[in-house]
């Protein structure tokens, strides 16, 4: 054994540099992996910022934003804000959509939905809500957003304009793709709706199609049509309201242009504009060529408010400016003076649309120097509202202290409506009390006296029966000659002798009418005439 392990062979150790082959898979897996970490990150789209009220329907991961209807994001993270008042969705846009993220860019929620234009987001039932976009084609880029709650309006091809409108809160906001209506006919819709809690106000931005943005001029109103308009403005009940769609949805914003002054100059894009609660609230604007004048009244003026109309025998020629028209402290000498000066202007549109405003201006002057005075009237007694009726001149004298106040003319005026009533019927009553009634009454009542005294005779009482047996001798004669009685036969018979008699009599008498001495003269021969010896 000793000799054969002398005699074996001693190893020798050898070393070498080369790589296992075995590592080679992992290296190759490494690289590959870094090479796609670098091609993601290189065609990876940015992540943007939407921010919502909630996250009704959102899920991070699930919910996908789509541009015509084609994935073009996903949301990657749901989380509060800083106010815990909303909510911050993170997004990841692919890289093909990093372009059209501008600040023309616009994000709205779309979701199972019933108003007035109908059931629409009914797929959305089954693949669950997404987010649609509508890409900005112009403007700088932008990676914070605002998702709204329905499809803006203003994506029409058509074109059109946005405006802003400004006004206090009267019920419900308005929601997002409620009506704009002009004379009950849509022509746009909102855009944009926000309540600011710190001022007290509500905001609107509305965007009108064209043709119909030619509609509004600087002199346009707006105001909230939400409901039935009940006018009862020159005495008739008129009862306006929305479409029924949008009164189920919400309500609408109405607009109309003055009757008087028009439309006004045309108006740039976002112009910004009051919105009345309603069409009641909306304020007469002056026009520029209307003759104001002043008119001193010496009863109330409870019944007239700006805008109250001006009447000429029926005709609507102006309205009220102010009915409260002091200046400096004349209000302080009411007491005194006892009169309210009130402003109110005759409009020349109402008159005809061509009307010449300097000869029209002289046949107003004209008008008032003979007479025409002004008077308080009512407009409808169920309300209490008023009116100042414009007559010509009477024979009472007009109440005119001054012939201009505040560089305006006065026109003299006269009560009327009630008040005037009541100041006939005052003068009436107060002509009675100067009547003699306790006189009358006392010789009326001694008339009464003598009356039942004539009554309670016993020959005044005996007069109906004497009357009674007048009224049978008088019916018995009328019957006795009657054509059924004797008498009325002879009288008859005696009628028809004579009758008989005078058609015999009747050539003797003609005779005798050219004859007369033919019963002398019997003959034929006519009568002689007298003649001188020859």
């Amino acid at each position: 054994m000793t000799d054969d392990t002398q005699n074996m062979p001693t190893a020798k150790k050898r070393y070498t540099k080369a790589v296992a082959t075995v590592w080679l898979v992992p290296l190759a897996a490494l690289a590959a992996g870094v090479w796609l970490l670098a091609s993601t990150i290189r065609e990876r789209g940015p992540e943007i910022t939407l921010a919502l009220p909630d996250a009704d329907g959102i899920q991070a991961g699930s919910t996908v934003i789509k541009l015509l209807n084609v994935d073009v994001g996903r949301v990657v993270r749901v989380s509060l804000n800083d106010t815990h008042n909303g909510v911050i969705l993170k997004a990841r846009m692919d890289k093909s959509a990093a372009k059209l993220l501008t600040d023309e860019t616009q994000f709205w929620l779309v979701k199972p939905r019933i108003d007035r234009k109908g059931v629409t987001g009914l797929g959305t039932l089954v693949s669950g809500y997404y987010i649609e976009m509508s890409p900005g084609k112009n403007g700088n880029a932008k990676r914070d957003f605002t998702v709204i709650d329905a499809m803006p309006s203003d994506l029409s091809t058509t074109g059109g304009k946005h405006f802003q409108l400004v006004g206090e809160p009267d019920g419900a906001l308005l929601s997002v793709g409620s009506s704009v209506l002009y004379r009950n006919i849509e022509v746009g819709e909102v855009a944009n709706a926000h309540f600011n809690p710190q001022e007290n106000t509500v905001s609107y931005r509305i965007f009108i199609k064209h043709p119909n943005d030619v509609l509004v001029g600087e002199n346009t109103q707006f105001w909230s049509a939400g409901g039935l308009n009940v006018d009862f403005s020159g005495g008739t009940l008129n009862v306006a309201a929305p479409p029924v769609g949008a009164i189920l949805s919400g309500g609408a914003i109405a607009f109309d242009n003055p009757q008087v002054i028009g439309k006004g100059a045309e108006v740039d894009e976002n112009k910004k504009f009051i919105l009345h609660k309603n069409a009641h609230a909306i304020e007469h604007k002056t026009p520029e060529n209307a003759l104001k004048l002043v008119a001193f009244f010496d009863q109330s003026v409870a019944s007239l408010q700006k805008g109250s109309p001006v009447v000429y025998k029926g005709i609507t020629v102006g309205y009220v400016e102010n009915p409260q028209f002091f200046h400096s402290k004349d209000k302080e000498k009411l007491f005194d003076n006892k009169n309210i000066p009130v402003l109110f202007y005759l409009s020349p549109e109402l008159f005809g649309e061509n009307t010449d405003i300097k000869e029209w201006q002289k046949s107003i002057e004209k008008s008032l120097n003979n007479g025409l005075t002004a008077s308080i009237g009512s407009n409808n007694l169920l309300l209490g509202t008023g009116q100042i009726e414009l007559s010509d001149a009477n024979k009472d004298k007009p109440l005119k202290p001054v012939n201009k106040y505040q560089d305006f003319l006065v026109i003299g005026t006269q009560k009327g409506g009630l008040d005037s009533m009541t100041q006939q019927l005052n003068a009436l009553l107060e002509k009675i009390n100067h009547l003699p009634l306790e006189k009358t009454v006392a010789e009326l009542n001694q008339t009464i006296a003598n009356l039942d005294k004539l009554l309670s005779n016993k020959d005044t009482q005996a007069l109906p029966q004497d009357i009674r047996n007048t009224l049978q001798e008088l019916q018995k004669t009328l019957n006795g000659i009657s054509p059924d009685a004797p008498v009325y036969r002879d009288i008859q018979q005696t009628l028809n002798k004579i009758n008989h008699t005078l058609d015999k009599a009747e050539p003797v008498l003609r005779r005798l009418d050219e004859k007369p001495n033919a019963l002398i003269f019997n003959d034929n021969r006519p009568d002689p005439l007298p003649k001188g010896k020859q």
